[in-house]
């Protein structure tokens, strides 16, 4: 592996590092406002969304130029703009809500933050001690990772109590799914989805666009074999075993992915806090946003992944890792890609191969129980049929000026996946697998906080790694042979995926507007006692269209206003609600949904929110198609 060339390096590096760590935490705060308040009603959502776009192009950039002492001005210009639009995004929320919301989620992040610096500190020091020779050395570095683990666990489980944390929807399905199989039957049949209505308040659900809930395991096979260690510790109910299951997962593979980090940073590195200090800070952004052992797994797989690019074990991570979720699928093609264009089609047509022997080797048995079961569920999370609460930022963007359906999104991430593999292919430069995985979710339709962040923190940890990875392009050499020139080469293709994107958009909205086509004409809010009428007017061009709607709302300063839903049908079949009404509709509570039909031409709906209601919202949604009406505040 190579190492700096010169002193010049590390302080450009760590300067470079710096302004990328700032800009970084400013983003993920913007993104924690999103995740926090859906949509960010008001003009956040529109700031949020643009600052993704710059900040995209920055990432790009800094994979290429993090080495080089120029660069730090394009980087101190978008620490700036991120300061500004963060400013921005938070005052615009303080116009509806207090921020006590946000406070109280980033709130147990900051006890994390806490507890996990110290442990990665003691295990970065036990790091140096080992790669140095110092006199017992090996003995202190012992002595430090003994602390580490001891304070760690201390901490976690008896100080702050986190012995039992709680699941969402997808442990209850990867829980209930994994004793499915141990049964013998094949998982992809089980539904879980009685079990989620009957808890909706405890666990939560994923709402689909026919109203139905996700019941049933959508990941590959190893999302529901990684909890079996960590479940066959605890006895008791199946909530008390995978709350502590969980836990006990989440934490032990917390710290691993901590030891990683630290024994992944280069020898010199290691002394050097200019760039250990920025790298530390973005890694945790990742690593303590979410609660579920699948999540830090997964970032271990991308270290090693990043660590191991040119090894001849490489196949197996990439194996493991496309068997784990979907959102690993992009950097395990475009590590693919890279090892074509770094050592030609024989290796690269290998690593295939042998991957893909691995993945069989996981998932072959559910495979040959019900081959069209398992493609129907593991390919379901890219189909769109997933409620956009989360829109990326980016799609949020297209969906608010030129809406397109729901469906049409998967054209634009796979344009944008094409984008991210040429660009792989052609520098040879390792770090594009996390610009490609974070660049390809400006097109996902459903997203969170932590989709993004994760390849950012695997970036930070990357350049600790010590290591130079711009190398020699097989791709490049090639067509420079014959000509071509890098930059011509690259802008050429890159304006024909262009032309090919606005040429989807253009037709996408026009099949938008023919079938679907809703847009708010007018709003209006009323006082009545202790609740407000809130009135919209439709303009349906198509006339007689069964659509789902969702309102929600936010008051000033209560916790309790986070928007969510209600189960409201107690007969635990495949629907939540399913009324059905005309013109003049009367819809009231928090967040109910319900499926109801317009008339051609204007409609109107109304809706029943608390008096104290500070801004309110209404979203419908078909099979294909979604509409998000414009916020109204009192």
């Amino acid at each position: 592996m190579g190492r700096f060339k010169t002193p010049r390096d590390s302080r450009a590096i760590g300067t470079n590092l710096l302004l990328f760590a700032i800009t970084t935490v400013m983003f993920a705060l913007m993104l924690e406002i999103r995740w926090t308040f859906l949509y960010g009603p008001g003009p956040s959502g529109y700031v949020i969304g643009v600052f993704w776009i710059l900040y995209s192009i920055y990432f790009l950039a800094f994979a290429f130029r993090y080495a080089d002492r120029g660069f730090a001005r394009i980087g101190a210009a978008v620490c700036a703009i991120s300061a500004i639009s963060f400013i921005a995004a938070l005052i615009s929320v303080f116009r509806f809500n207090s921020g006590i919301i946000m406070f109280n989620s980033l709130y147990p992040l900051m006890v994390e933050y806490a507890i996990a610096i110290p442990v990665l500190m003691a295990t970065l020091f036990g790091f140096y001690f080992l790669k140095n020779n110092f006199r017992h050395a090996r003995a202190v570095a012992v002595a430090l990772f003994i602390t580490a683990i001891a304070l760690f666990f201390f901490y976690q489980l008896y100080i702050f109590g986190y012995s039992g944390i709680g699941s969402d929807d997808e442990m209850v399905i990867a829980y209930f799914s994994l004793h499915y199989a141990l049964a013998g039957h094949n998982p992809y049949d089980f539904s879980s989805a009685k079990i989620l209505f009957s808890n909706g308040t405890r666990y939560g659900f994923t709402l689909l666009t026919n109203n139905t809930v996700v019941g049933r395991l959508d990941y590959p096979a190893l999302f529901m074999f990684l909890g079996a260690p960590f479940y066959s510790m605890f006895a008791g109910t199946a909530a008390s075993v995978m709350d502590h299951g969980n836990s006990i997962g989440y934490l032990a593979l917390l710290l691993v992915s901590l030891f990683l980090f630290a024994s992944f940073a280069g020898k010199r590195i290691l002394g050097d806090f200019r760039i250990l200090a920025p790298a530390i800070v973005v890694f945790m952004l990742y690593s303590l946003q979410i609660v579920s052992f699948q999540y830090p797994f997964m970032v271990i797989m991308l270290l090693l992944m990043l660590r191991f690019a040119k090894s001849r074990y490489l196949f197996l991570i990439l194996g493991i890792a496309a068997s784990v979720q979907e959102l690993l699928w992009v950097p395990v093609l475009l590590a693919i890609v890279y090892v074509f264009s770094t050592k030609g089609i024989r290796d690269g047509l290998k690593l295939v191969a042998m991957g893909a022997i691995v993945f069989l080797a996981i998932n072959g048995y559910f495979i040959a129980l019900g081959p069209g079961t398992f493609i129907a569920q593991v390919f379901k999370p890219l189909n769109g049929n997933l409620v956009p609460f989360y829109f990326s930022p980016g799609s949020f963007l297209i969906q608010e000026f030129y809406p397109i359906p729901l469906s049409a999104y998967s054209v634009f991430f796979y344009l944008l996946v094409a984008a991210s593999a040429l660009i792989t292919a052609y520098s040879g430069n390792r770090l594009t697998i996390l610009t490609g995985m974070f660049i390809s979710y400006m097109a996902i339709d459903h997203s969170l906080i932590v989709y993004f962040l994760m390849p950012v923190a695997v970036m930070a940890s990357a350049i600790a790694m010590g290591t130079r990875f711009d190398e020699k392009s097989i791709l490049k050499a090639f067509l420079k042979s014959h000509g071509f020139e890098s930059l011509k080469f690259l802008a050429s293709t890159l304006s024909a995926l262009s032309i090919i994107a606005i040429l989807a958009l253009v037709y996408f909205h026009a099949q938008y507007e023919s079938n679907f086509g809703l847009r708010v004409i007018s709003q209006s809010m009323h006082h009545y006692g202790n609740s407000t009428l809130y009135n919209v007017s439709l303009y349906d061009p198509v006339g007689n269209m069964g659509a789902y709607v969702l309102e929600y709302y936010y008051t000033y300063n209560s916790e309790s206003n986070v928007a969510g839903l209600n189960l409201t049908n107690e007969s635990y079949n495949s629907y939540i609600t399913n009324s059905t009404c005309k013109s003049g509709c009367n819809v009231s509570g928090y967040t109910n949904n319900n499926l109801i039909r317009l008339e051609k031409g204007t409609d109107s709906l109304h809706f029943y929110v608390p008096a104290n209601a500070s801004s309110v919202e209404c979203a419908f949604y078909s099979d294909r198609y979604f509409y998000l009406c414009p916020s109204i505040y009192t």
